[in-house]
């Protein structure tokens, strides 16, 4: 099961692009310590969140990330790095660090990277993981049917008061083909059975949280 380790951070003022010079070190960086799939996000509508940005790298599974943590953590460049991002000079403000596990929701992902990513967290009802669940696999459906890739869900470990929470996600080509399948919502019989199913006195799970972030080339 893949798990994803996310770094949320904020940009200080006038310090743009020393941030992304410092996350082209990074990336270089992990290339080096055999990871590549480290990605840029910002939160482009995300309430409170508008604005922050989010580093994250991707991993097969769990013991795969515990490879890179123990190289990284006796990596001298790494190292300096990150001490770096928490100096007082710093282009950033770290906020959290997190771990997020795929759950596998027996189907395939249609597969491919999106430039635009729709996140929503929520917490399943006591006792309703499983619903919750198949609620997730219908969502990842019905996306990806209206053009999405990559449609999964991951639950949050490590995450603070997020810990124990579910997170889908889904990317999308452009805005333009998020708009697509945003509309899906209002169109289609299935969109329309789903929100009212979460949005009924009963629910499956509560929403926490939702974001559309864009990636940042670097």
């Amino acid at each position: 099961m893949a798990v994803i380790h996310s770094t949320i951070f904020r940009v200080k003022p006038g310090r743009l692009e020393d941030m992304l010079s410092m996350t082209l070190e990074s990336l270089k960086v992990h290339e080096r310590l055999d990871v590549r799939t480290g990605r840029l996000m910002t939160a482009a509508v995300a309430g409170e969140a508008s604005g922050v940005f989010a580093f994250s790298t991707e991993f097969t599974d769990v013991e795969a990330y515990a490879t890179f943590a123990d190289e990284a953590a006796r990596d001298h460049e790494m190292q300096t790095l990150f001490a770096r991002a928490q100096a007082a000079d710093s282009p950033v403000v770290l906020e959290q660090q997190s771990l997020a596990t795929e759950i596998p929701l027996g189907r395939t992902p249609r597969t491919g990277r999106g430039t635009v990513l729709e996140i929503h967290v929520t917490r399943p009802t006591p006792g309703r993981f499983d619903e919750t669940l198949a609620m997730a696999g219908r969502v990842a459906e019905l996306v990806e049917r209206h053009g999405a890739r990559n449609a999964r869900v991951f639950q949050l470990g490590y995450a603070g008061i997020c810990s124990g929470m579910l997170m889908s996600s889904w990317e999308c080509d452009s805005v333009r083909a998020w708009a697509k399948v945003s509309a899906a919502w209002q169109t289609d019989p299935e969109g329309q059975a789903i929100a009212a199913t979460l949005t009924a006195a009963s629910p499956t799970s509560t929403l926490v949280f939702s974001g559309l972030y864009n990636e940042v080339p670097v």
